[in-house]
This record gives C-alpha cells, sequence and structure tokens, in this order.
C-alpha cells in the first residue's frame, strides 16, 4: 500500500479552475467553504488526489471565523464537535501545507481567498514576513464595503485589515491612512435609507479611534432625529443606544442623561403606539414602559430636575400596573384553527407529529382551550333542570379515606331560586363536578397521548424549559427555575415531583401579580406579626378575578383550592396525597395546566420581540 504523502505543486494548483468552483460562491467564507469541499469531495472520488487535497487544503482555509476581538487569535472554528474536535484552526495546517500556500499565493485571483491564505502565513510561518501582511491587507480592503455586504464578513475584514495595520505600525502607515479616509467618506456619505450602515461604520472608527468622536456623534444624530421624525422608532433607538454610549465614553454625563430621556420617550411611545384600538397589544405596552422606565432610572439624581424625571417615572409606574393587568389575559391565550377530533387519540397524536417542538407545543397546548366556566354553568344549570332530582338531594363528596370533605347542599326551588348563597354553592358544586369530568376526559383523549408523541420526537432537556420560563413574563423572577424543574419533571413522567414543585410555585405566581396591582396580601396579627396569605385566601380578593382571565382564574380555583375538586393545594400541603393519588389524572393536568400558562406567555412576548 502507498503512504507516500501527496506532493503538491504550483502547476497542480493552476490546473484547478477555481473561478468556475467560486463562480456563485462569492458572499461568505462559509459559502466558499461548502463550495470547495464539495468540489474537493467530487475529486477525491474521482482518484484526482492532488487536486482533491489541494481544494480541501483551500476550504479548510475558509473554514475558520473571524474573531475581531482578538488580533493575536483573529480565527476561531466554525464547528465545535461534541468530543472535542473542531473544524480547521491555523494550528491545524501543518508547514508543509503553509508553504505550498505560500507558493501559490500569487496565483490566486479570489481576493476573500487570498486575504485569509495571507493572514493565515502571516500568523502561522516561522519567518514573520511583512510583505504577506500588507497582500492580506490589500486583499481584505480590496471589497469595497457596502450597504449590502457589510454583514457578509466584509465588515470583519476591514477590521482584521485595521488589526494588520496596527501590527505593522510605519509600515502600513498609508494603508491605515486609506482605511481611514475611506471609512469617513462612508460615514458622511450614509443615508437614512442605509439603516444601520452608519453605525457599524461609527464602531469601526471607535474601536481603533480613527476619527474624531465629536463628529461621529453629530452625523449618528442626525440619522438618529431622522429616523425619530419620520416614525421609524426601532431605529432611531437603535442610533440613540450608540450615541448615548459615546456620550458616555466622552464622560460627558449631562449629554447623555439627555440622549437617555429621548430613548424612554421613544420606548414610551412605542408602548403606546400598542394600545391603539385597532391594534391593542398590552404586553407589548408592557415590555415597553418598563424598558423606559430602566432607562430614567439610570438618570442621576442632579439631571432629574432639568428633565422632571422623578414626575414621568411616577407616571410610568402606574401604566405599567394598568398595562400589567390588562396583559395577562392576553398571555395566557393562543387561538388555534379548529381541529377535526373525530377519533380523538389518534388525532391527538397525529397533529403533534412531526412538528418543531414550539408547533408541537402550541397545538398540545391550545387544542383545547381553558375550562369556560360560564359554558360549564349553563350547561349545567339545564342538566339540572331538565333532571331535577340531581338537584333536590344534597350530594356527599367523600376522600378515598372515608372523609367528609366537602357537601354539595340541595338547591331550593323558590321564586329567587338562582340567586340566594346556598343555592349558588350547590350550583357551584355541580359545576365543579362537571369540570371534573372535563378534566378527566382531556387527559385520557388528548394529553397523554400527544405527550407521548412529543416525548418520543423530541428529547427535550431542562434547559427548553428553563427558557421557556425565563423569558415567560407571567412567572416571577426569582421563581422561574424552580418552575422549568416543575415543568420537566411533567415531561419526563414524574407528575408527583412536577405537582409538589408547581403548586407552591401558582400560590406565589397569584401573589406575585395581585402585588404587583398594588394588592397587599399579608395579614397582621395583633402582636404585629405579619404573615402572608395562603392561596385559597389570595383568590377571594375581588383583584384576583380582575386580573387574571376569567376561565384561568376559574381553573386556579376549581383545581388547586376547592373542596369539590381535587384541592390541589390543601391535599399537597397537609400529606394527604398517596403515591396513587400525587400521579393522578388531576396531577397530570395540574402539570399541563402549569405548562399551559408559561408556555403561552412565553410565545405571545416572543412573537411580539419579533416585530
Amino acid at each position: 500500500m502507498n503512504t507516500q504523502p501527496i506532493k503538491m505543486t504550483v502547476a497542480d494548483f493552476k490546473s484547478i479552475n477555481l473561478s468556475l468552483i467560486l463562480y456563485n460562491n462569492k458572499d461568505y467564507y462559509s459559502d466558499k467553504w461548502s463550495a470547495l469541499s464539495i468540489a474537493a469531495n467530487k475529486e477525491l472520488k474521482a482518484g484526482n488526489q492532488k487536486t482533491g487535497k489541494i481544494l480541501s487544503l483551500l476550504a479548510a482555509c475558509c473554514s475558520m471565523m473571524l474573531n475581531t476581538t482578538d488580533a493575536n487569535k483573529p480565527f476561531k472554528t466554525m464547528i465545535e464537535r461534541d468530543n472535542g474536535k473542531t473544524s480547521t484552526i491555523p494550528d491545524n495546517i501543518n508547514l508543509d501545507d503553509l508553504l505550498f500556500l505560500k507558493e501559490i499565493l500569487p496565483n490566486i485571483d479570489d481576493k476573500k481567498l487570498k486575504a485569509r491564505i495571507a493572514d493565515i502565513l502571516w500568523l502561522k510561518l516561522p519567518k514573520k514576513d511583512r510583505e504577506i501582511a500588507l497582500i492580506a491587507i490589500d486583499c481584505y480592503i480590496a471589497i469595497e464595503i457596502t450597504v449590502d455586504n457589510i454583514y457578509k464578513d466584509v465588515g470583519d475584514c476591514w477590521d482584521r485589515a485595521i488589526q494588520l495595520c496596527k501590527q505593522l505600525k510605519k509600515t502600513s502607515e498609508q494603508k491605515l491612512d486609506l482605511i481611514k479616509t475611506s471609512l469617513i467618506k462612508k460615514l458622511e456619505q450614509a443615508k437614512q435609507q442605509d439603516y444601520y450602515y452608519a453605525i457599524y461604520i461609527s464602531e469601526l472608527l471607535v474601536k481603533y479611534k480613527l476619527a474624531d468622536t465629536t463628529q461621529i456623534i453629530k452625523k449618528l444624530e442626525e440619522l438618529a432625529f431622522h429616523f425619530k421624525e419620520d416614525g421609524s422608532l426601532q431605529h432611531a433607538l437603535h442610533y440613540f443606544e450608540r450615541i448615548a454610549n459615546l456620550y458616555k465614553k466622552l464622560k460627558n454625563n449631562k449629554k447623555h442623561a439627555e440622549i437617555t430621556v429621548i430613548i424612554a420617550e421613544i420606548l414610551q411611545t412605542k408602548a403606546e403606539y400598542s394600545q391603539i384600538p385597532t391594534n391593542t397589544c398590552n404586553i407589548s405596552s408592557a415590555i415597553f414602559y418598563e424598558k423606559a422606565l430602566k432607562k430614567y432610572l439610570t438618570i442621576p439624581n442632579k439631571f432629574r430636575e432639568i428633565y422632571q424625571v422623578d414626575k414621568k417615572i411616577h407616571i410610568l409606574k402606574n401604566k405599567i400596573i394598568k398595562a400589567n393587568q390588562a396583559s395577562l389575559n392576553e398571555m395566557l391565550q393562543i387561538k388555534t384553527d379548529n381541529i377535526n377530533v373525530t377519533k380523538l387519540i389518534k388525532c391527538s397524536k397525529d397533529v403533534v407529529s412531526n412538528k418543531s417542538i414550539d408547533d408541537a407545543l402550541i397545538i398540545f397546548l391550545n387544542t383545547y382551550p381553558y375550562e369556560k366556566k360560564d359554558l360549564i354553568k349553563k350547561y349545567t344549570e339545564k342538566f339540572l333542570a331538565d333532571h331535577p332530582l340531581q338537584a333536590i338531594f344534597s350530594c356527599n363528596i367523600i376522600s378515598k379515606d372515608g372523609r367528609l370533605v366537602a357537601k354539595i347542599p340541595a338547591i331550593e326551588y323558590n321564586g329567587d331560586s338562582k340567586d340566594n348563597e346556598k343555592n349558588e354553592k350547590a350550583i357551584l358544586g355541580h359545576i365543579i363536578s362537571r369540570y371534573n369530568l372535563n378534566i378527566s376526559f382531556k387527559v385520557h383523549a388528548h394529553i397523554l397521548p400527544a405527550l407521548e408523541v412529543i416525548r418520543l420526537e423530541h428529547g427535550l432537556t431542562i434547559d427548553y424549559f428553563e427558557n421557556i420560563t425565563k423569558h415567560s413574563p407571567i412567572i416571577p423572577k426569582g421563581y422561574k427555575n424552580n418552575f422549568a424543574k416543575g415543568l420537566f419533571h411533567g415531561y419526563n413522567n414524574d407528575f408527583t415531583s412536577a405537582l409538589y414543585i408547581l403548586t407552591p410555585q401558582i400560590e406565589t405566581l397569584v401573589r406575585y401579580h395581585l402585588k404587583q396591582s398594588g394588592v397587599n396580601t399579608i395579614n397582621k396579627d395583633k402582636n404585629g406579626i405579619e404573615t402572608e396569605n395562603g392561596l385559597n385566601t389570595l383568590i377571594k380578593y375581588k383583584e384576583f378575578a380582575m386580573i387574571f382571565e376569567h376561565d384561568v382564574a376559574f381553573e386556579i380555583e376549581a383545581l388547586f383550592c376547592s373542596s369539590f375538586g381535587y384541592n390541589v393545594k390543601n391535599n399537597l400541603s397537609h400529606g394527604l396525597l398517596n403515591d396513587d393519588e400525587s400521579s393522578s389524572i388531576y396531577s397530570i393536568y395540574a402539570w399541563w395546566f402549569c405548562l399551559k400558562i408559561a408556555f403561552n406567555a412565553f410565545w405571545n412576548t416572543k412573537k411580539i420581540e419579533e416585530i
């Protein structure tokens, strides 16, 4: 077997039609990497070992990413595998291959490829060759930096060219002046329709101190105010944020405060745009109001009176409370198309199969809406009217250990039978009994079959659930990881652990949002000892029904607090759930309900932030 190393020559390289291979792959280095790799594999399969090796070497050179944060290690791997192996970095290229690259360098026409190879040679050849570094600079900046290509790693090419000029010092002074003049001219010529182009150019100028910062600010302010006046608020925000950072670097605190006020006002305007009657979105309003508040809070006290900051903070806090109250109902619902469930279990499996995990969860959690109290009540009243014997006798609720835990009273049929307190309690008992039947149906027909498919098709880790809870605004800060743990346990079929974690989190969630709305949830006894009220007390506040959407509030009460139902909170707190009960259909449903609340809030917020 022939194990002799393959000797590559300049002639071998010249025999390759490189321009044809790279004809449609001129934008990104990753495009060149892909085109060269495909060509190399084709040649190797055809038995053309030399050509294949040359193309593989060129592909390896293009497989690295520019890392402009470290001038001494400007390249990093594009792919890092779990086994610790990586795609090529300069250290992986041996001396023979480096010497071959040096030989063919004058014969390479593609400027980006030539710049990359020259840069690698400058870094890795044992003897530093300044001429090679100058070739790299020339080739990097030969690619004109434009609005269309600045993000196609051309901006990074210019950044790297400046780094090389800084390293070469006097040798490259003229080239650095050329780059400086070119970038300043491009900044001056930048127009509003170029969007973020001017920001990118300004960042290069500031990073390497190539221009006067005040002149850069002047241009950015010109564009920022144009965006603001035209209603392009997102673009205006980016520009004013950049300007604020530059004033901070200059230690011009007064101007920094002035720009911060403008940023806060833009955020507040974005919040108010989200409350236009034809397109109301209180979730979005709350997010932008909170961002505006955070901006105002950063302004030093000595500048607050000038801009009436304290007054604006007070107004914003009230707006945040109102927006948060209104947004809860929006967070908890995602509208989906109606699904024909003729064969329920099969359909529940089919509708989540072969979907991305996000799409699968949207369907899994929203095929069935929250249980609608008014609809159940209407059905219950009709049922009792049609079957009066069910209504005229009381009904005892007995626990599995034989205790009488609740009693649904008989309904009294007199003139105002529906209105007296005793009958309201009786009807509520029958409503929750119907609710319990609905839960059982939902778990067996939909939740368990669909969850089985999701588990098989998606190997989710706790990181996925942490990402949901982290970005789900309905879940209080400081409790997001615990909530994620509970959701992850349920996903892994450990509904007992899920129930024990999530039940206290539901109480915390309710208490948090009541407090956010200004409700005092603390009870103080005659000795001044303060204790937090539990969930059964919290749901009795009139604000509870105002803050949480009607059907969500009903489900929290029916599932976690009512003695007519599963009474999760009480049974769990007092250790009344045995092994079977703690993983029953009610535990499964409680997990699903918690995931629905968290995910829907997360998803709606994500979609808003993508707008």
